[in-house]
């Protein structure tokens, strides 16, 4: 959301103090920045953001009740407009893994430092600047053109599902705004590409589980683009309703 040339964001974290430290931090920092929301958890914040999309959201990872690596999981596949930026104690590999599998846009460490928060800032500044010119911008082709682009990134889906793709990749891809593209796809086939690239994934490992049911879960996992066997099965049973091996049982 956007208003008046500013930006909102929602900040998610259980610690009081540290909040509002933030909070007075990025407000003082840019003044452009308002707050919408302040949450205790994510599953606080993720019943706002279905509410009222903010432009950031800022989140801590270790939550109770919904943690901040589940918030940003939910947030890239239902709120693609939505930036991301974790917030953590914790300088942990497995967690940048996540952070870069979900395209957050920035990963600050506590107790966060002047400097990163502003050139974090600088960075949500920059993509939301471009975002509003490219979707106030009259030079993007219509009519067959978006058609045509629509239909070029379903193809490099399809072609590329099977190792790592991301909705930045496609529209460098295409030479796009990754906005543009998204909302350009969305209006042709009713879902943007994220939903397109899960849904095709787990098309396809219920295809491989009906045609080679001698494979292990692990290695359908990884034919279809997911490194992560766990994330596999969560992704696979939201979109499902059932496990992959409930699934595969039921063949």
């Amino acid at each position: 959301m956007n208003r008046q040339g500013t930006f909102s964001f929602l900040i998610a974290e259980d610690e009081p103090r540290i909040r509002k430290n933030l909070i007075q931090k990025i407000t003082t920092f840019d003044p452009r920045f308002y707050l919408l929301k302040e949450a205790k958890n994510g599953s606080e914040a993720l019943d706002f953001i279905e509410k009222e999309q903010p432009d950031i959201l800022f989140t801590d990872i270790r939550m109770p009740v919904t943690d901040g690596l589940k918030l940003i999981e939910e947030v890239y596949y239902n709120y693609p407009d939505v930036l991301t930026v974790i917030i953590s104690g914790y300088d942990d590999f497995s967690y940048a893994q996540k952070a870069i599998q979900f395209e957050v846009l920035g990963y600050l460490l506590k107790p966060v430092e002047n400097d990163n928060l502003k050139g974090t800032l600088g960075k949500i500044t920059a993509r939301l600047e471009d975002r509003k010119e490219v979707l106030e911008s009259e030079t993007y082709p219509s009519g067959f053109a978006q058609e045509e682009l629509a239909a070029g990134v379903a193809d490099a889906i399809k072609a590329g599902y099977r190792g790592e793709i991301s909705i930045m990749g496609l529209a460098d891809k295409f030479h796009v705004n990754p906005t543009y593209m998204t909302r350009v796809f969305k209006g042709f086939f009713n879902k943007t590409p994220t939903k397109y690239i899960v849904e095709l994934r787990i098309s396809q490992a219920k295809k491989i589980m009906r045609e080679q049911p001698e494979l292990e879960m692990k290695e359908i996992s990884y034919k279809v683009g997911y490194i992560d066997q766990g994330y596999f099965s969560r992704i696979f049973k939201k979109i499902t309703g059932v496990s992959p091996s409930e699934y595969k049982e039921s063949l």
